[in-house]
């Protein structure tokens, strides 16, 4: 098995325990209905069934913990694999973030960077095994 499955199993047992402690939660301050928002013009990430799965299994087990961030006209700059996993759970609204200081091509633009930057990532596997060695289950120190 590759260490990045290693860590996806580590990760999804880190949830399913967390969801276990902690009944669903959604943040629901600034939030916007999902039928109000639009998705990017461009979708420049393709979205995989499993990922959103992953996403939904993650609002599940901790709550809405990262906003989406929305523009001008509720396009959405990040965040659209939380929509659709919100969708998937059959929530309504989503925890949003009004970017509405750029112009359409800014916000183009940090949409890619943000999509970018993320691909960039790369992890670290030792301090990823420590993680979960001391809180295998997810639970705080």
């Amino acid at each position: 098995m590759s260490d990045r499955a290693v860590a996806d199993d580590d990760l999804d047992a880190a949830l399913q325990a967390a969801s276990q402690r902690h009944p669903s939660r959604h943040a629901a301050d600034r939030a916007l209905k999902i039928a109000d928002l639009r998705a990017p013009a461009h979708e420049t990430r393709k979205l995989k069934e499993g990922h959103i799965r992953e996403v939904a299994n993650g609002i599940q087990a901790l709550g809405f913990s990262v906003p989406v961030l929305v523009g001008k006209n509720n396009e959405i700059i990040d965040g659209l694999s939380a929509v659709k996993a919100a969708e998937s759970l059959g929530l309504t609204s989503v925890p949003c973030v009004r970017i509405d200081h750029l112009s359409e091509p800014e916000q183009r633009v940090l949409h890619l960077a943000i999509n970018r930057m993320t691909a960039n990532g790369e992890w670290n596997l030792d301090a990823l095994k420590l993680e979960f060695e001391e809180h295998p289950d997810g639970s705080p120190a």
